[in-house]
């Protein structure tokens, strides 16, 4: 006779105790709250909140001593049972943050349609982000430059 594995099991709090798990948790928290959302808006928060997520763990990651560096995965698959309970609060702060801030920009864009102006301003999709800019809201740091000097071309 075959018997499942308790929930509780070790995989399956691996699985559950990661950033990725906890990203996708408060976007669906956040979707499930806004029934109104259409299927594009709700990947468009998902996809927001993934991305915030991913950026956080790899400055997280680079913040923690090398030996536990060496233990979590600098990825949205980062293990938060692994580190301080203070970076899992900091990450839950920053997600609501984000997730509250995207669907203010969809209250606007419907706003500015209803009233017969035009979506958006003008900016190709991703565009800010190419150029280096933050989205509304988001509550990420931008990148510096990339310290590590350019190849020199041979």
């Amino acid at each position: 006779m075959l018997t499942t594995a308790p929930q509780d099991s070790a995989a399956h709090r691996a699985a559950t105790s990661t950033v990725r798990h906890f990203a996708s948790t408060t976007a669906q928290q956040h979707s499930a709250a806004n029934p109104h959302l259409s299927a594009d808006e709700t990947q468009e928060l998902s996809n927001a909140v993934k991305e915030s997520a991913r950026r956080w763990a790899t400055r997280t990651h680079a913040k923690l001593p090398a030996a536990l560096q060496r233990t979590v995965e600098r990825s949205l698959d980062m293990r938060l049972d692994h580190v301080d309970a203070a970076y899992g609060a900091q990450l839950e702060r920053l997600l609501q943050d984000r997730a509250a801030s995207k669907l203010r920009e969809f209250e606007e864009e419907r706003r500015a349609v209803e009233m017969g102006g035009e979506e958006g301003d003008g900016e190709v999709d991703g565009e800010a982000e190419e150029q280096g800019k933050m989205a509304p809201g988001d509550t990420t740091q931008p990148f510096e430059e990339d310290p590590t000097p350019l190849l020199e071309k041979s």
